[in-house]
Order: C-alpha cells, then sequence, then structure tokens
C-alpha cells in the first residue's frame, strides 16, 4: 500500500491580514499551495517548520483554522522562526499533531526538532539526540522518512543556513539500513541530494524561494541580506509516495504569484 505525503515548509504567516514578509502575502500563498496540494489526493501533511514569522499567538491561529479544515492528518515540527510552547497552545488540536514520530503501513515517521532558541541555524539537543536514536532503535521492521526543518545539506555558505552537525548527522542516519529519506526546509529552495544511499530532500517554501550566494562571492556571513535575495514569484511543495517496499518517489510542484509585481526592465 502506497501512503502519499504532502510536504509543505516555511510558511512564515504574519497575524496582520493582507501583510507582506519577504515580498509576498505569505497567508494567501499558503492557501495557495494548500489547495493545490490537495488536488494530487494525499494521505497526510507534514510541515516541516517556520510555520509562523514571529512565533505569536494570532499567527498560529491563522494557520491552525487553514489546516484544521483540511480533512486530514497534519503532523508539524518547528523551525527557527517558531515557538515551541506557542505550536503546543495554539495551533495543536483536532487533526494536527506535534509529535515524536507516527507509525503508518510498514513506515515510522520520525520528526525532530532543530530549531534553536533566538538563533537562526539548527542543531540537535541531546534529548533530540536520544529520542532519534531510541525512535530509530524501535523500527527495525519498518521503513524510516525522517522529518526535521533545517536541511543537513550544505546549499548555502550563511552561518544561520547550517544544521550543525550536519555530517555527524547523516553518518548516523547511513548506519541505520532502514532510513530510507530525509526531508527538510529553512533553505527556501529545491534539492535533491544522496548520502551513502540516502535520500535527503529539501522543500522550497509556500512564501518566497531564495537565492543563496555562493561561498566565492558572499559579502558577509552573518548578514542575511548581503548573503540572500528572495524570488516571491512562486511558490512550492513537495508529493511523497511511499511504497512497502521501502522504494518511494518524490516531486516538486510549483504554484506561481499573481501577485508578483514585475519590475520594468
Amino acid at each position: 500500500m502506497s501512503i502519499r505525503v504532502l510536504n509543505i515548509t516555511d510558511l512564515h504567516v504574519i497575524p496582520e491580514i493582507g501583510g507582506e514578509i519577504y515580498d509576498v502575502d505569505s497567508y494567501l500563498s499558503l492557501v495557495r499551495v494548500v489547495e493545490s496540494g490537495l488536488t494530487h489526493d494525499p494521505d497526510l501533511v507534514i510541515v516541516t517548520g517556520d510555520m509562523v514569522e514571529h512565533g505569536d499567538t494570532e499567527s498560529y491561529k491563522r494557520v491552525r483554522q487553514l489546516l484544521n479544515s483540511i480533512d486530514l492528518p497534519v503532523f508539524v515540527l518547528p523551525g527557527n522562526h517558531d515557538s515551541p510552547n506557542h505550536m503546543t497552545n495554539d495551533l495543536c488540536g483536532e487533526n494536527i499533531h506535534y509529535v515524536d514520530f507516527y507509525d503508518l503501513d510498514g513506515w515510522r515517521l520520525i520528526f525532530l526538532d532543530s530549531h534553536v532558541e533566538g538563533k537562526g541555524y539548527g542543531e540537535l539537543s541531546a534529548d533530540q539526540q536520544l529520542m532519534f536514536q531510541k525512535a530509530l532503535e524501535q523500527s527495525s521492521s519498518r521503513h524510516v522518512l525522517v522529518a526535521l526543518h533545517h536541511t543537513p545539506i550544505i546549499l548555502c555558505p550563511s552561518f544561520n543556513c547550517q544544521l550543525n552537525g550536519a555530517r555527524e548527522f547523516l553518518e548516523d542516519l547511513s548506519s541505520w539500513p532502514n532510513v530510507r529519506a530525509v526531508i527538510a526546509g529553512h533553505a527556501h529552495v529545491e534539492c535533491d541530494a544522496r548520502y551513502k544511499g540516502i535520500y535527503v530532500m529539501t522543500t522550497p517554501a509556500t512564501s518566497a524561494q531564495c537565492i543563496h550566494e555562493p561561498a566565492t562571492t558572499c559579502k558577509d556571513l552573518v548578514d542575511f541580506q548581503a548573503s540572500h535575495h528572495l524570488d516571491p514569484s512562486k511558490h512550492g511543495f513537495r508529493i511523497l509516495d511511499l511504497e512497502s517496499d521501502g522504494t518511494f518517489r518524490s516531486e516538486v510542484h510549483w504554484v506561481l504569484n499573481p501577485d508578483t509585481k514585475v519590475v520594468p526592465s
């Protein structure tokens, strides 16, 4: 039996109705992405972090209202812009779940918290690493999909784009023969890579996409504006089909932003 997953990430919803962040109405772009994603008839939704921009109650309530309207289980995990406490109190409930893992039809989906309070970069705390090891140890009879916010693939030289300990994380994953794939966000780009047989996928944002400066031309590894350019013209999501034999298919889909402001040449 195949499991179809809709993966969305980097929503960056703000409390102001009609307000923009990164030159896009991030709530409206989320609505467009969800509507398009649901036409693929997914069985569940995984949101890989940065659901809101400021970690505030009102923004989570806006996201909750939309996700509660989906007649599917929705699994969420925190990104660097998120507040785990507000996620628990203002977002979760009904069909929205904030859990460590979920088992379904021969697969274990493991959800990791890589956010570091007040920082842009990611890291797995000692408690998260312990939970992860236990979840893997208990999943020997299942195929494993790992989800977290910060991608372990280096797509940008900026300090705040990194997952600290990424190489060690991937090495650990490669020692588990039943780990099939990793999905992440944070970078606001599409990426499909492999590391010792494990597929590592970064899903583009439902808000704006990022163009990252290469290390050879990056002027400042700390200042976001110096190392990134934003593209609000399209929004993305990923569809994954998880098969009972451990194989899977994945494809990124795009939704064009009809409200993009065209700058005269």
